[in-house]
């Protein structure tokens, strides 16, 4: 479980919004700021995660799956 808190620690690095509790990690969908859309299940007319969030999970053989349409968890892959 190590290269968890290491893509924990490049999520956090890059500002996105997390959401670390008892029953995973999460990153909000509602939570899009700065110009930078993280997340958006709707907005773009089709399901989006951020490139970038993408990119630091797969690093760390991770990937984000939606739990619904304002939250993703955080998957080993």
């Amino acid at each position: 479980m190590a290269n968890i808190k290491k893509a924990i620690a490049a999520l956090k690095e890059m500002g996105a919004p997390l959401i670390e509790n008892e029953d995973g990690v999460f990153i909000s969908a509602e939570q899009n700021y700065d110009n930078e859309i993280w997340a958006d299940y709707y907005e773009l007319g089709y399901p989006y995660v951020n490139e970038k969030i993408e990119t630091a999970l797969d690093k760390n053989g991770f990937f984000a799956e939606w739990v619904n349409p304002g939250l993703l968890m955080v998957c080993e892959a």
